[in-house]
């Protein structure tokens, strides 16, 4: 395991990089390499090139380049450039048009008090058949 302790110069794993093993950063991480391995830092970063296989838990999960895996962040941010295939769980997601996402989706987020599409589906038809009855 890598333990780089850096809060606010970003760590760049370069292009010709290829590391396999767990990665733990206190700061910033930015992958243009190849790493088979879990990851767990405050942001993480694979820009386009990088190519992540395994776990991220992270507070901010920048994809530009390529994951496999599956990730655990506050705030997923996917470019136009990502291509994912896994299980993403976060609280805020943001991504972008041409991004290729083939992945389950999760929110963190307290469940119980969200508002399902269905019933608020479920609500109109139940207005548009009072409507008609009466």
């Amino acid at each position: 395991m890598v333990l780089i302790n850096s809060k606010d110069i970003p760590s760049v794993i370069s292009k010709s990089v290829n590391i396999n093993g767990d990665i733990t950063n206190g700061g910033i991480i930015e992958i243009e390499g190849n790493i088979e391995g879990n990851i767990t830092a405050d942001t993480v970063t694979i820009r386009e090139g990088g190519f992540i296989k395994g776990n991220i838990n992270c507070k901010t999960f920048n994809i530009k380049g390529n994951f496999n895996g599956n990730a655990r962040s506050d705030k997923i941010n996917i470019a136009d450039t990502a291509i994912i295939n896994g299980l993403l769980e976060y609280n805020f997601l943001s991504a972008d048009y041409g991004a290729n996402i083939n992945c389950e989706l999760k929110r963190l987020t307290d469940q119980k008090n969200a508002v399902k599409l269905s019933d608020i589906l479920k609500k109109d038809e139940k207005k548009e058949e009072n409507k008609k009855n009466n």
